[in-house]
């Protein structure tokens, strides 16, 4: 029972989690596509 609790308990804690964490690596991701496409505009080839 007590495994049980310590698991339910985890599994609760990840669920509220989520959210929050999925913004945090889209704000990463977002940051990251924009540095990477203004490298690339700035190195761009004529």
């Amino acid at each position: 029972m007590t495994a049980g609790a310590v698991l339910g308990g985890a599994g609760l804690i990840g669920l509220l989690a989520l959210p929050w964490t999925t913004g945090v690596l889209a704000r990463q991701l977002a940051s990251h596509r924009h540095a990477m496409l203004a490298g690339f505009r700035e190195n761009e080839p004529v």
